[in-house]
């Protein structure tokens, strides 16, 4: 059985390149969601040492 899930990439706004990622389980709840991408644009922006700010995340639709 497959998992629905949710797509989504992650966009540096000084370039406006993708630089990641990201798939949850479509089934959890928005806050969840939200504090899950939360948590990866907070990874992200400390990998790549910039600010939390510049980087935002967009739903992939198919």
């Amino acid at each position: 059985m497959k998992t629905n899930l949710r797509n989504y990439h992650f966009v540096d706004s000084q370039s406006d390149n993708v630089i990641a990622y990201f798939s949850i389980r479509a089934d959890l709840d928005e806050l969840t969601i939200k504090k899950e991408l939360e948590k990866e644009r907070n990874k992200l922006a400390s990998q790549r040492g910039v600010f939390v700010e510049t980087i935002y995340w967009k739903e992939i639709k198919d």
